[in-house]
């Protein structure tokens, strides 16, 4: 009869030797603003960190690290208090990956990591570097004449990190190297400011670009155009508004323009008179006694006339306060009737014993008239 004996054996990690090496990345390591990143750090040859102790910190402050791992946990302290709660290991301890992820990201978390391993006997470290990105303003253009057909075009822009890189190009997207400066200068949060200014023919090129970047990717650009284009737009909207202020102006003289009309003496009516070589005409006296309603109206004539089109033409009426004044002896039995020309039928007003009528009067008049003399004494005014 067989019986199966179980004996427990002691579970045992990869042996640590003797010697190793700490690998971190040869250049900077960027990541943006606010964002999270992993700073690099490995063994060589690759073998499990477990039993190790791993101590992340930053330059002359070992004895506050930002992270410690010993005694195969991350232990509480001592720990850099700014850190807390930001870092943590990454990867697998077992294959020998020990690098550092850092989140929420601020500018004082920019500059050199060191990352320090010792398995009690031996001890290596790597130094990385973390660089925050910033994106700066977009860039403000200015320019002034410096003569010889010359313009001195400025590139302003501020708020970035690192320090940014300038490069000017024509509207072809060549690149203008010559006759071009540049400034930096850091701020009170240690951010960059950036001046550039560059010597430009206007003739070279319609217009130029100025473009600040950290990458291809981070980048702001700005555009202006030279003096000569610019001149040549105002000029072209300068002449529209002038030509249409002067038809604007035309069309409001000739709108106003008092017309130079003669009336025809021949058309005068007999109560009519016609005055000043024949620019004024006044009523003179009442004919309208025994005359029928179509002679009642009273009109001249104009010698300039026209065959076609719609046209008209504003008079100056004199004392128009006065009432013209028309004498029937006694009116009373009699019907009167105002009316304007060929509008005999809807007259302004009409008296027909025994009283004033109102029906199918003009209504533009309706309430605005009324006869004011005697009736008795033949009096319609």
């Amino acid at each position: 009869m067989w019986a199966w004996v179980f004996v427990p054996v002691p579970f045992c990690h990869a042996e640590v030797p003797e010697t190793f090496s700490v690998l971190v990345p040869d250049g900077p390591v960027s990541a943006k603003l606010g964002s999270s990143v992993v700073l690099p750090c490995s063994l060589s040859p690759s073998f499990s960190a477990v039993e190790l102790e791993v101590r992340w910190h930053r330059p002359n402050e070992f004895n506050t690290p930002i992270l410690l791992y010993k005694d195969q946990k991350i232990q509480e302290s001592p720990v850099d208090p700014q850190y807390r709660d930001r870092v943590s290991l990454i990867g697998s301890l077992e294959e020998g990956n020990v690098s550092l992820k850092l989140e929420n990201i601020t500018l004082s978390d920019r500059g050199d990591y060191e990352c320090y391993v010792s398995s009690g006997t031996w001890y290596d470290r790597g130094r990385a570097m973390l660089t925050v990105n910033v994106l700066g303003s977009v860039p403000v253009l200015s320019y002034t004449e410096t003569g010889g057909g010359y313009l001195n075009v400025t590139c302003v822009s501020d708020g970035w990190s690192p320090q940014p890189t300038v490069t000017w190009r024509d509207r072809d997207g060549n690149e203008i190297k010559k006759n071009s400066n540049v400034m930096y200068e850091k701020d009170s949060d240690d951010l960059v400011s950036v001046s550039s200014w560059l010597l430009f023919s206007p003739s070279e090129s319609e217009w130029i670009s100025c473009s600040v970047s950290l990458s291809d990717q981070e980048e702001r650009e700005s555009r202006v155009m030279p003096l000569r284009e610019a001149w040549r737009a105002f000029i072209v909207m300068l002449v529209i508004s002038l030509l249409a202020f002067s038809v604007l102006f035309i069309l409001f003289i000739l709108y106003k323009r008092k017309e130079n009309l003669t009336m025809d003496t021949s058309t005068c009516h007999k109560a009519l008179t016609v005055r000043n070589n024949g620019k004024e005409v006044s009523f003179v006296k009442p004919l309208f006694q025994n005359n029928s309603p179509s002679e009642l109206m009273v009109d001249v004539l104009c010698e300039e006339k026209f065959e076609s089109g719609c046209h008209y033409w504003e008079v100056i009426v004199l004392d128009r306060q006065k009432a013209v004044p028309l004498n029937l002896s006694c009116a009373m039995e009699l019907e009167v009737r105002w009316h304007r020309r060929k509008t005999f039928n809807t007259p302004i007003l009409i008296h027909n014993e025994p009283e004033l009528q109102e029906i199918s009067l003009d209504p533009e008049y309706r309430g605005r008239v009324s006869l004011i003399e005697s009736l008795e004494e033949g009096m319609c005014l």
